[in-house]
C-alpha cells in the first residue's frame, strides 16, 4: 500500500499529507455511502432554480456553491427566501 506523501482531491478540494491508499479509498467510497444514507433518513433531490442543477444533498450543494449548508436547509424549509443570491427546491416525487 505504501504512504501517500501528498495528493489532491479535485473533488473535495482537500489536500491528503501522509495518508495509504487504502484511507483514501474507504473517503471516496464513503460519499456515495453518504448519499445513500440521506435518503433512508428521507432526505430529498432539490434544485437549484439559479444553475438549473439538481443536488442531492445540501452537503454536495454547499460545497459546489461555496455557500453554508445551514443557510441551504433554511431556504428548503421556506425560512429564508435565498442564500448567497440562489432560490433552492424540493423536486417533486412521484408516489
Amino acid at each position: 500500500m505504501g504512504i501517500i506523501y501528498h495528493i489532491f482531491c479535485t473533488v473535495t478540494g482537500k489536500a491528503y499529507v501522509g495518508q495509504t491508499w487504502g484511507s483514501l479509498e474507504r473517503h471516496w467510497s464513503d460519499n456515495g455511502v453518504r448519499v445513500k444514507a440521506s435518503r433512508d433518513r428521507g432526505g430529498r433531490a432539490f434544485v437549484c432554480l439559479e444553475n438549473n442543477i439538481t443536488y442531492q444533498t445540501q452537503h454536495e450543494a454547499a460545497r459546489s456553491l461555496g455557500l453554508a449548508q445551514g443557510n441551504i436547509r433554511h431556504v428548503l424549509r421556506g425560512e429564508y427566501n435565498t442564500t448567497g443570491g440562489y432560490h433552492f427546491v424540493y423536486l417533486k416525487e412521484d408516489k
